[in-house]
């Protein structure tokens, strides 16, 4: 009620708080779409590192040999072998949940829609500390296809949400920093977005039709340098 009478008094809290719904909103849908395009390299990551990630490790080691002698092209191979390991031992640790297409649907609904209600910088300001636990843990579930913890996170929001900045910031001067605030987050979300689809590994995986066959044929043309790196090994080392 004071809220409301404080905005019949002063026509421009009205005004702000509008606008800063309305970046609320905008905030809450660039997330979404920053957080489902991580989602779609991380999902590439780690199918390309379980299915070609053991090839890999063989040629990087083959490489080692053959620069057994440039000591620092060997330490540069050297190095990419011991990165690349831990990028597979990491990847093998995941338990990443095998959907069917209606329960990815289902997935991104109900991440969305929770995404919506936990932002951390959406919320006010008593609340960001117990959103940002929450929207971490979200998603996190999200990027292992944890349908049924998003789908338990979304319930628990529902029974009882936060209170976003426009619903409860009334002082002029705090909604107007609340807005620049805001402004703000969303500029670097932009930012972030025109970023991750200008990238190479975003152009690559975007250009692949179907992945069943991108991986099969990768694996046949890194098995193919595999024999032809073993060979030029062995021919060089029957030459010595």
């Amino acid at each position: 009620m004071i809220a409301n009478i404080e905005s019949y008094k002063d026509p421009e809290i009205k005004v702000l708080k509008s606008e800063l719904h309305r970046l609320e909103m905008l905030l809450g849908e660039l997330t979404n779409e920053n957080l489902e395009l991580e989602k779609m390299l991380s999902e590439f990551q780690h199918r390309h590192t379980i299915e070609l990630g053991e090839i890999i490790l063989e040629l990087l080691n083959l490489r080692k040999i053959k620069f057994k002698d440039d000591k620092v092209r060997y330490e540069e191979t050297e190095n990419d072998e011991r990165q690349y390991h831990e990028q597979v031992n990491t990847e093998k640790t995941k338990e990443v949940y095998e959907l069917t297409e209606v329960q990815k649907a289902e997935l991104k609904k109900k991440f969305r829609k929770a995404t919506l209600l936990c932002h951390p910088d959406k919320v006010s300001d008593e609340f960001k500390t117990n959103a940002e636990a929450i929207f971490i843990k979200l998603k996190t579930t999200y990027e292992l296809n944890d349908l049924g913890k998003v789908t338990d996170i979304l319930a628990n929001l529902e029974k009882g949400g936060f209170k976003t900045r426009s619903e409860s910031v009334s002082e002029k001067d705090l909604l107007k920093l609340a807005i620049t605030n805001l402004q703000s987050q969303v500029n670097v979300l932009k930012t972030e977005i025109v970023t991750i689809r200008q990238s190479d590994t975003y152009t690559t995986i975007i250009e692949i039709d179907n992945w069943d066959e991108y991986f099969i044929r990768t694996k046949e043309e890194l098995q193919q340098e595999l024999e032809d790196l073993n060979k030029e090994i062995k021919t060089v080392f029957n030459s010595t």
